[in-house]
């Protein structure tokens, strides 16, 4: 990112992720998982957002997502920004000169039940397919576009809760497993 955000006190303490474009047009997005509306009953959150900070202003846009967002991506050509909602079991997709939105259910497999805790996304290098990491479902979700809609599309199995993808420049998949029974041949780790 070469555009700094600006010191100034609350404002860049409170920003967590950084999304920048190469046409110039930076902004901020930062992850908001829900502070503002807590079940009583619970405890957990209700809501969640992503904020959009304008940095020639440093005026902020709040964009509704689902529960517990905890991964974004921004697609190749810059118009498009996938937010993983983990708590939602949904992939959010924001139409980044709009911030307008349109949300994929992702299924828990073979059941569609609650679970697939999406937290981590990432696009190919064309823009024409979404991985979605999925650590419920130890696999990771692929999504196409099919004419204006994204739609699930299959997935690929992978080891234990997958928490981070990378799509390398030729759309090889790099993933990061996060749980396991070791690393060494007498599982004592």
């Amino acid at each position: 990112l070469n555009s700094a955000v600006p010191e100034r006190g609350s404002v860049a303490s409170m920003v967590r992720r950084l999304v920048g474009t190469s046409s110039g047009k930076c902004r901020v997005m930062k992850v908001r998982p829900g502070r503002r509306a807590v079940s009583p009953r619970t405890g957990a959150t209700t809501t969640g957002t992503v904020s959009v900070l304008k940095l020639a202003d440093l005026s902020a846009q709040e964009v509704p997502v689902g529960l517990h967002p905890s991964g974004l991506a921004l697609g190749p050509d810059e118009t498009l920004l996938a937010v993983a909602n983990g708590h939602s079991d949904t992939v959010t997709l924001v139409d980044t000169t709009r911030l307008t939105t349109a949300e994929v259910k992702i299924p828990t497999w073979p059941d569609s039940t609650l679970g697939s805790q999406p937290i981590g996304v990432a696009f190919a290098p064309d823009g024409k397919t979404l991985y979605v990491a999925c650590g419920g479902n130890n696999a990771i979700a692929v999504l196409t576009p099919t004419g204006r809609q994204w739609k699930v599309a299959g997935a690929v199995p992978t080891g234990w809760f997958p928490s981070a993808i990378g799509v390398d420049s030729e759309g090889a998949l790099r993933i990061v497993n996060i749980k396991g029974v070791g690393s060494t041949a007498d599982k004592k780790g």
